[in-house]
């Protein structure tokens, strides 16, 4: 009857505003959420802006993203929780107001291409496979941001590398991260960098002492962290594990990538 027309025509105009005020609130969320990723986690390619910046080296062990590095872009779940209400019984339900909230919550559920991070702290080894130029650029671009946002004294580098893989990072050699912080400033560097393992674990004999293999943390603690030691992040490109050594052991070290 046309009594119960226009009151179901008066809830669905009430719900459909309702809905206009969470759409509103939703896209002013993702905004803010996409301005916050992208201060985080911006462009690797415009990370030379911020060298001359307080950015620079900004990140401290006890930072959440401390040795956080982007990986790329991805969809991502909307911060904001949408309090949408309880739901009705199916017989009570408005055909066109259930589409509506399903094409909201498609809409506006998921923010689209907002940077994806990895934390290197929670991984021992993360292996990038596929057409080495394109593998090589992206670790170029995690290693370029591990160097901007960490202090050397914080965050080391490591090179196992021969052949075209060694030529692909001489640039790396500008990094203070790679040099060994205890030779004086008045002498040559001495880079952390060999063609295999065995050597590298030699170099980085004082960097390694007393870190203990991932595997024998106790349960419920960090087993990446360690007290006041940098994290180390290796590099290998080209180079062989050789005699094997404690960066060869798959259980892994505590603070080493």
């Amino acid at each position: 009857g046309g009594d119960r027309t226009r009151r179901i025509g008066a809830e669905r105009r009430d719900y459909l505003r309702h809905l206009a005020q969470i759409r509103r609130s939703a896209r002013s969320a993702a905004a803010d959420q996409a301005e916050a990723l992208f201060w985080l986690h911006p462009d690797p390619r415009g990370l030379q802006s911020l060298i001359r910046t307080s950015r620079l080296w900004e990140r401290r062990p006890t930072d959440p993203d401390f040795a956080t590095v982007r990986i790329g872009l991805g969809d991502q779940d909307l911060a904001l929780d949408l309090q949408l209400g309880e739901t009705k019984p199916l017989e009570d339900v408005d055909i066109l107001s259930a589409v509506a909230l399903r094409r909201l919550l498609r809409t506006h559920g998921t923010v689209r291409a907002l940077p994806v991070a990895v934390s290197l702290r929670s991984f021992a080894l993360l292996r990038l496979e596929g057409n080495p130029i394109a593998a090589r650029r992206m670790t170029a671009a995690m290693v370029l941001q591990a160097v901007t946002w960490h202090a050397p004294t914080e965050l080391r580098v490591a090179l196992c590398a021969r052949g075209s893989g060694l030529a692909t990072w001489d640039w790396l050699k500008w990094a203070p991260h790679l040099a060994d912080p205890s030779v004086p400033p008045t002498d040559l560097p001495r880079f952390a960098v060999a063609e295999n393992l065995s050597d590298l674990d030699e170099v980085l004999s004082e960097e390694l002492a007393g870190r203990q293999l991932t595997g024998s943390t106790k349960p419920g603690t960090n087993p990446a962290w360690t007290n006041d030691r940098s994290h180390l992040l290796v590099i290998i490109d080209g180079g062989s594990i050789g005699d094997g050594g404690r960066l060869a052991d798959p259980h892994g070290l505590r603070g080493v990538t």
